[in-house]
């Protein structure tokens, strides 16, 4: 497993980003601040920049994970723990 902090200076100077690799693949994590929403955004791209999803950041408690992308890939997962604002990423 992999983590590592999400910490954005704040929500004017977006975007936050992490790469990360799922399935074996490279792709770009990136947090955009939705003003209307009043929440985090996290958009999972290519390397060739590609959308491959924009979803809500969702935290998942220290107990139960909540897996960000769920479906698109076999054995990879993202979850974000809100307590500690640590994404962790698995294999």
């Amino acid at each position: 497993m992999t983590s590592f902090a999400f910490n954005p200076t704040n929500t004017i100077t977006p975007p936050w980003k992490q790469q990360v690799d799922l399935d074996g693949n490279p792709y770009l994590m990136a947090a955009y601040w939705s003003l209307y929403a009043q929440r985090w955004y996290i958009k999972l791209s290519t390397q060739d920049g590609a959308l491959v999803q924009f979803t809500p950041l969702i935290g998942s408690p220290l107990d139960y994970d909540i897996p960000l992308f769920p479906g698109l890939f076999t054995t990879s997962k993202v979850i974000y723990r809100a307590d500690s604002q640590v994404f962790e990423v698995t294999p």
